[in-house]
């Protein structure tokens, strides 16, 4: 409200709102400049579940009191919607405002309106109508009941204020119509009754959109919470854009690709659904308020559906092929599924998706992916029921399962069944009763799949979808219906009227173990496309949302070289598989209830000799299988196919040190969310800082050209005393952030260190308290009397976790599964005199908060235990150190733990 205010002051307090004018053009920095008659108008861009229709009722009530108080002009109030869904759903909001209200508004249809009308009673009177419908006279039908509306009919001298929503549609039509919208603004000549042409406008508009693209939009945004912005504050799901990394190739896929990318989203969402069940089943409360998770949802959405090409049905060819065949290849689609989201970007978020997630696509079968979607595991076959009285919607069973699983909603089935159901081999066996999509968002509802063309845009909503699924869809003239698409399926509410991801809620409670990497699935919108050229439009699409600005400016610093980095080759497999005696006895006996062959065919085992050598390790307890104590909460099935995948792995170790090039990449990312004069002046604050150079830098310098013979010592001294009358600056302070120099030997200059956690606004910033900490702890010890750096040429760079690409490989005892360790710092000495090399990691946090530390250790040691380690004939000796911490009782890892710098050094 505070920034619509602003707009209206900005724009009406002086004559043809210049300084309206100068804020909008001095906030972009676009190609084009706007014009006077361009600003009469304000966006409020707004993801979908963020309160838009509230801010717009509250908007009017408060246009009313500006108007009454004097300090607005009079007009009447517009509110301009896209369709009929849409405008009931404002009188039912609007009715719910009137109940706690003192002022109620009154609504009247805009064929009501009279020009010569304009009441100031306590009630507020607005007029309601849609968009689509304002026209020219001669396409307004001459019923009493036409829909249409002249909007010269509507003109008022004053103009109108207008508040318009989903004001993003721009194709031919709608655009006729916004000129229609800016010519009511407008106002008309007094004296003569024609539009006012000239350069002030007398109304005012107000945009309102959760999918702003145009440029024009996007330049007069008084206020920006987009789905970006959403998230970042922990609202609604996160955003996965699948296959994003694929080539764009300009020819199309074969059509047997494009069926297993659709068969890919199937294994996806029966693992969605899985980790629903496996949260469900383990959380336990410590909060009286019980979990509400949606019921997951996949949504299909096809370009056309009844032409020859349409999309939809290569959609229905994957989906009976899944039903009704074990699909040969079914495990090398999964793991090609699985390699591909280990490296998933999520958007607006620095998270991957979770190992947990992770670990059930892993070990999903084809038999639980058809109970999950189609409520049956067997083979079968499928058939169809119509509605009574719809000819909307078309409903399909699995003939094994006695409830539906996907609901058709299209224009006209009639000729959808006429033209296509029947080459699908698909039965039409019953007429139903009721519709489905009434209910979608029931709990209870069977539906896992929706299918359609146009259902999804504005005025559905649902919590459930965690699937996209554009198919033949995704050109850039359907951009907006993808950003649309996309912002319905954001909202999310874990616990009933909190709206917030689960792990961004201040709802305490408690998780057993990995139970947070179980929201994952649910806490995560994935995005599938067809074909190469979809994904690429879908990503750029996406993109307009990322209002993030880079940061500029940001060097590497001066460093020695060669900086070290360590590279790795698989070695051999991965020795020893740990399991407790009971699971091991479960599993065994288990086995022995098969046949071998039977065994081997029926569980999908995935190694090279499909799972035999594992059988008969277990069979024979071989040495390699360890049983310890605890238990597994694994069924004998999963087990089995865990340990197969265990011995199926490679082990990782040393294989050579390179010279640093593009392994640490993050300071190339640095973007920021603040205004973008503020990202401005930090760029400007940047650049000034290391202009001014480094007082150590300076002296050094001119030390050196002492020790040279390149000057004398007067000539050395009269130097010395200028650097030290100068004020350098080490660090400036912008918003929440300090950029600082401080620490000139860092890889790159400034380091951009966060006051706190929950400062988000600029990417990559140093945030943790641990990391601070030993930053500081470090730069006492550099101004100490026992810093042994000296000896060293030296340079040192914090990580980012799976943005660098340096890292130490690990077994988790848990999972059993190799990972990626990512120490928060590396650090490069090289000794003046010898000219040997230490590469020091360094991971500040506290063993409390550290993860399998034991394992992390072991895996350095393995990798790196050799004396012989060289670069180049020079040897290089490399330490892992977990600082700053307590416990050096801990036998395993007391070499490895330091408390002090003097310790690391």
């Amino acid at each position: 409200m505070k920034y619509a205010i602003a707009s209206l002051e900005l724009y009406f307090g002086n004559v043809g709102g210049e300084k309206l004018l100068d804020q909008y053009n001095e906030h972009f920095s676009f190609n084009d400049k706007l014009e006077a008659e361009q600003i009469n108008r304000a966006s409020f861009w707004m993801a979908t579940g963020s309160g838009k229709t509230i801010v717009m009722i509250k908007l009017i009530e408060i246009l009313y009191l500006l108007q009454k108080s004097g300090k607005i002009g009079k007009k009447p109030i517009m509110l301009l919607v896209p369709n009929d869904k849409i405008l009931n759903q404002f009188k039912q909001r609007i009715q719910d405002y009137n109940q706690f209200n003192s002022i109620s508004i009154r609504v009247f249809e805009l064929r009501e309106y009279e020009s010569n009308v304009l009441e100031f009673d306590n009630e507020i009177n607005i007029f309601l109508g849609r968009s689509d419908l304002l026209d020219l006279e001669e396409n307004v039908g001459k019923k009493s009941d036409a829909k249409r509306l002249n909007y010269k009919n509507l003109l008022s001298t004053e103009g109108w204020y207008i508040l318009l929503d989903e004001a993003h549609k721009g194709d031919n039509k709608d655009s006729i119509r916004k000129e229609y919208i800016n010519q009511l603004a407008r106002g008309m000549n007094s004296d003569q009754g024609v539009l006012d042409k000239g350069k002030e406008s007398k109304g005012f508009i107000f945009n309102f959109s959760a999918t702003f693209s145009d440029e024009l939009d996007l330049q007069t945004c008084a206020f920006n919470y987009n789905l970006e912005k959403f998230n970042q504050d922990g609202y609604g799901k996160n955003i996965a854009i699948l296959d994003e990394k694929l080539r764009f190739n300009e020819e199309d896929e074969s059509e047997e690709e494009k069926i297993n990318r659709i068969i890919e989203s199937f294994i996806i969402f029966g693992a969605i659904k899985k980790s629903k069940e496996k949260l469900f089943k383990e959380y336990t409360y410590k909060s009286s308020k019980p979990l509400l998770y949606h019921n997951p949802l996949m949504i299909s959405v096809s370009d056309e559906v009844n032409t020859p090409k349409a999309g939809i049905k290569l959609y229905f060819q994957a989906l009976l092929k899944v039903m009704g065949t074990n699909i040969e290849g079914f495990e090398e689609i999964k793991r090609e599924n699985l390699k591909k989201l280990k490296e998933q970007k999520l958007y607006f978020s620095s998270q991957n998706v979770s190992e947990e997630f992770l670990e059930i696509l892993e070990n999903i079968t084809l038999d639980e992916v058809r109970e999950s979607i189609f409520h049956s595991k067997e083979i079968s076959t499928c058939e169809a029921c119509r509605i009574k009285d719809n000819a909307k919607e078309l409903i399909f069973k699995s003939k094994n399962a006695d409830k539906p699983f996907l609901l058709l909603n299209i224009g006209n089935t009639k000729k959808w069944e006429k033209d296509y159901i029947a080459s699908l081999d698909i039965d039409l066996i019953e007429d139903l009763s009721q519709s489905f999509f009434e209910n979608i968002n029931d709990e209870d509802s069977p539906i896992n799949i929706m299918m359609g063309s146009q259902v999804f845009k504005e005025g559905w909503d649902s919590n459930r979808v965690n699937f996209i699924n554009f198919i033949n869809i995704g050109s850039k003239e359907a951009k907006k219906y993808v950003l649309q698409t996309i912002g319905r399926g954001v909202r999310i509410e874990p616990f009933k009227n909190i709206r917030k991801r689960f792990k961004t809620t201040e709802i305490e409670y408690e998780i057993k173990d990995k139970m947070g990497g179980y929201t994952s699935g649910l806490e995560t919108l994935f995005v599938m496309a067809t074909h190469h050229t979809a994904i690429k439009a879908i990503i750029e699409n996406i993109q307009v949302l990322c209002t993030q600005i880079p940061l500029k400016g940001i060097k590497k610093s001066k460093t020695f070289s060669p900086l070290l980095v360590p590279k790795y080759k698989e070695v051999g497999d991965i020795k020893n598989y740990k399991i407790s005696k009971t699971d091991f006895e479960e599993l065994k006996k288990y086995i022995n209830n098969f046949d071998e062959d039977v065994l081997l065919l029926n569980e999908e085992l995935r190694s090279a000799d499909m799972g035999y050598s594992t059988i008969q390790k277990i069979i024979q307890e071989d040495q390699s299988i360890q049983k310890t104590g605890g238990k597994q909460d694994k069924t004998p099935k999963e087990m089995l196919r865990v340990i197969d995948t265990f011995f199926g792995c490679k082990q990782k170790g040393f294989k050579e040190f390179r010279e640093l090039e593009n392994e640490i990449c993050h300071f190339e990312r640095f973007s920021s969310t603040l205004d973008p004069r503020i990202i401005r002046e930090i760029n400007e604050g940047i650049e000034k800082l290391l202009k001014s150079g480094n007082k150590e830098t300076l002296i050094g310098q001119e030390r050196e050209k002492l020790d040279k013979g390149e000057i004398d010592l007067d000539t050395y001294t009269q130097h010395i005393r200028e650097i030290e009358s100068k004020n350098f600056d080490d660090t400036f302070k912008k918003c929440t952030y300090i950029f600082s120099k401080e620490l000139k030997e860092h890889y790159y200059l400034p380091m951009i260190i966060a006051d706190s956690l929950e400062n988000n606004e600029i990417s990559y910033a140093i945030r943790h308290k641990s990391e601070k900490g030993f930053l500081e702890d470090l730069k006492q010890y550099l101004s100490s009397d026992k810093n042994t750096l000296q000896k060293y040429n030296w340079c040192f760079s914090r990580l980012v976790e799976n943005v660098d690409e340096i890292y130490i490989p690990y077994l988790d005892s848990n999972t059993q599964t190799e990972r990626m360790f990512f120490p928060d710092f590396i650090f490069w000495l090289q000794d003046k005199e010898s000219g040997t090399y230490k590469i020091i990691f360094v991971d500040p946090k506290g063993l409390e908060h550290e993860s399998n530390p034991r394992d992390k250790a072991l895996g350095f040691k393995k990798i790196f235990n050799s004396e012989n380690l060289e670069y180049e004939g020079k040897k290089v000796e490399v330490k892992l150190v977990f600082y700053n911490n307590k416990g050096k009782d801990i036998p395993e890892l007391g070499e490895y733990i330091k408390e002090c710098m003097n310790e690391i050094f």
